[in-house]
């Protein structure tokens, strides 16, 4: 078995700079590693799994555009975000916070919601 320690900051580098669905399947692929044994080493090492990671960060980085006034149409900000499509976005957002994504725009923030 590989040692996959090493790869872990690289994956979450890969993560924090380039926000994109199925990362951790792509990045298993290009650097030919067996994607349950990176998995398991990920939360083994991070303490949460790769999904879970990723939507943490996602969310982290919605939250303090938000915060910044960011006023721009959703299909931007899902590009941004790394969603596949628009409507992707919109069933995270709702998902994650409980209102559509004009609320959370309007109120600059999800604290004042």
């Amino acid at each position: 078995m590989k040692k996959y320690g090493k790869y872990i900051k690289k994956i979450t580098s890969d993560i924090n700079e380039h926000l994109y669905n199925g990362a951790l399947k792509k990045f298993c692929f290009f650097h030919d590693l067996n994607q349950c044994d990176l998995s398991s080493e990920f939360r083994r090492v991070l303490g949460k799994n790769f999904k879970i990671y990723a939507n943490d960060y996602r969310k982290t980085i919605f939250e303090k555009l938000l915060a910044d006034g960011y006023n721009e149409k959703g299909y931007t900000i899902a590009d941004k975000l790394g969603f596949k499509t628009e409507h992707q976005f919109y069933k995270w957002v709702r998902k994650n916070y409980g209102t559509i994504y004009k609320v959370l725009q309007k109120n600059h923030g999800v604290e004042k919601c």
